[in-house]
């Protein structure tokens, strides 16, 4: 352990690398925890393999695992504490689910969550621009068996106005 108070409370918790000022700080058994800033992960108690990079990173994380975070104060807040298995890029990203797990999630540092990835395999991504669309479309997207997208031509036909979205 290197910082002031980094890995402050482990007792049993084994190969651990914490770097920072209070990283690891609540940590007693988990294991296997790599915290890299000032402040990262220092919620988590008994969580395990957790890589969690940035000031404040994984903030609110107290006995999830397998999580990756790189990013600053990420979900400061309301946030993961005990969901798994997450891959977060981005920084200050707050409200999400305390037991959201197997999810990957990309963010600008403004904390705007920019594509979300869920359990189920849903791609979310954030709208982009803002209107309607009047005429005629000639093609749309669309996935193949293979998990590809592709571009498909469109039977005939006048849209006045689309608004689609992906639930996760």
């Amino acid at each position: 352990f290197v910082g002031y108070q980094s890995g402050n409370s482990s007792t049993s918790g084994s190969i651990n690398s914490f770097f920072g000022e209070y990283a690891g700080f609540s940590n007693t058994t988990g294991s296997q925890n790599t915290l890299l800033g000032a402040r990262a992960g220092n919620q988590v108690t008994t969580g395990s393999n957790n890589t969690l990079v940035g000031y404040d990173a994984g903030h609110g994380i107290t006995t999830g695992s397998q999580n990756t975070v790189i990013g600053h104060s990420n979900n400061a807040g309301i946030g993961i504490t005990t969901g798994s298995q997450n891959t977060i890029i981005g920084s200050r990203i707050t409200g999400l689910s305390t037991t959201l797990s197997n999810n990957i999630i990309l963010a600008d540092g403004a904390g705007a969550i920019r594509a979300q990835w869920a359990a189920t395999g849903a791609l979310k991504l954030t709208p982009y621009g803002a209107g309607t669309f009047t005429g005629t479309p000639t093609f749309a997207l669309a996935v193949n068996t293979t998990g590809d997208v592709i571009e498909t031509a469109l039977a005939t036909g006048t849209v006045t106005a689309v608004t689609a979205s992906l639930p996760l």
